[in-house]
């Protein structure tokens, strides 16, 4: 998750970088970091959710195992309303990922060079 918010924290400075020096070729540049962080994102979602889900299952085990007095406490492993927000913040990050690559593709039509 922290490499994400680096990626797009990246992405962001070179936004505002295009913005005071209109260079039209930071696009792509700034379309890939937007779709490597969301990419990131999306591989740390996975991993929390996978750890999320061995955390519940040794504490069940643990609990499984004990036999003491105590046997009515209650544990669970809750998702905060973070990881409910993470997949928004997934799409909007490749989605303008994918405009701001689809915007330097336009951009170097209308300037006319070919490459």
């Amino acid at each position: 998750m922290f490499l994400g918010v680096i990626v797009i924290t990246i992405g962001f400075i070179c936004i505002i970088y295009k913005a005071c020096c209109q260079k039209y070729e930071i696009y792509k540049t700034v379309g890939v970091l937007f779709l490597i962080g969301g990419i990131c994102f999306t591989v740390s979602i996975i991993m929390y959710a996978f750890w999320i889900s061995a955390v519940s299952q040794m504490i069940a085990k643990d609990i499984a195992n004990c036999n003491s007095a105590n046997s009515n406490t209650n544990y669970g492993v809750d998702y905060g309303w973070s990881f409910m927000a993470a997949p928004f913040a997934v799409l909007f990050s490749v989605i303008a990922g994918g405009l701001f690559i689809k915007l330097s593709a336009s951009e170097r039509s209308a300037s006319g060079s070919g490459i």
